[in-house]
Order: structure tokens, then sequence, then C-alpha cells
């Protein structure tokens, strides 16, 4: 069944990538995996598939666990661009959240701060556009934590705050004292302790 169809041997790849990264933390077999599964299906003259969006998210995963921040930069970048020139209508709104959360902490990891807020703010506002709160308090917390490096604890209290009131609108709220102890912090730190 899966040698015979392309895009389900795609499927196949793809989850047993997933494995190798997740379960045997062998992430350069699970990358050599997925870009094998990326290249089943040949994209010139068609559009990528959101499953394939998917993956090439998946790709700039594996590149982030294994600190190749550069590898996953150009992987998300490649996604956003499918995704932005095409002005495609996505069944999943998720992926576009996902695509500005990632490459947001990726500019963060390799200190482009301001870059990093422009595409966590865009990723607030395609939330704000498509109706979902998902991942809205993770990309406040994100922008509060760029402040933070930048030593603006007023703008990152702010951040935070909004973090928390979006995380507490979620009954498995599993953060709240990781974030209780980083308030804390802020206000040490604005009280000049």
């Amino acid at each position: 069944m899966f040698y015979h169809d392309p895009s389900k041997l795609q499927l196949l790849y793809w989850h047993k990538s997933i494995y190798f990264a997740e379960e045997k933390k062998e992430y350069s077999k699970a990358i050599d995996l997925l870009k094998m599964a990326i290249d089943l299906v040949p994209a010139k003259n068609r559009a990528y598939t959101e499953l394939e969006l998917e993956m090439m998210m998946s790709l700039g995963g594996f590149e982030y666990r294994l600190e190749h921040f550069k590898e996953m930069l150009c992987q998300y970048q490649k996604v956003e661009t499918i995704i932005n020139s095409t002005n495609r209508v996505l069944s999943d709104t998720t992926i576009k959240t996902r695509v500005y959360s990632n490459l947001g902490r990726a500019h963060t990891k390799i200190g482009n701060l301001e870059e990093s807020n422009v595409l966590l703010n865009k990723g607030i506002d395609w939330c704000i556009e498509c109706g979902d709160l998902y991942l809205m308090p993770a990309l406040h917390y994100q922008i509060g934590y760029n402040h933070e490096l930048m030593g603006d604890f007023d703008k990152a209290l702010e951040y935070l705050d909004y973090s928390i009131s979006l995380f507490e609108l979620n009954p498995e709220y599993s953060l709240q004292g990781f974030l209780s102890g980083r308030r804390a912090h802020y206000i040490e730190k604005l009280k000049g302790y």
C-alpha cells in the first residue's frame, strides 16, 4: 500500500522520522528520513500540500534540537515564503501560527531580538485574524522574554502578564509556577534588587 502511493509513503517516512527524533534521539537520522520523504513527491508544477508544510516544519524542529539555528531559520522561512507567496487559505490555520512562533524563537536564539518581536507580533495578528488562541500565550511570553533580554523589564512584565492571562483561559494550564517565578523575577528587577 505504501510503496504504490508516494504520498502515503511520505506519511510513513514522516512518522518514522518523528520516532527516530522523539524516541531514539537520533536527529540526524530523523532529518535524513524527512528529507527523503519530502523529495518523494517533487513539488515542480504543483503546490506543496499542508502535510508537506508540516514535514518541513518538523525538519526545522529537528534542526532546532541540534542547535542548527540557521538551518532551522532557512526551513521555516521556506514554509513562510510558500504560504505568503501563494496567498493560500490553509485548512489548518495553526501552521502559519507555528511558523511565526518558531521563526521568532530561532531569531531569539541567534540574538535577533527585534526581528523576533516582529515575527511574533505577526503571529499574534494572525491569531486575531483567524480567531484562534492557539499559541497566543506562548507568543506573548516570547516577546516578554525578548524584552527581558533587552533589559526592558517593564515591557517584559507587560507581555508576561498578557501571557499569564491567556494561559489561564486553558483549564490544563500547567505553567503557573514557572510563570509566577518569572513574574517575581521581573518585579525584583524593576524594584532594583
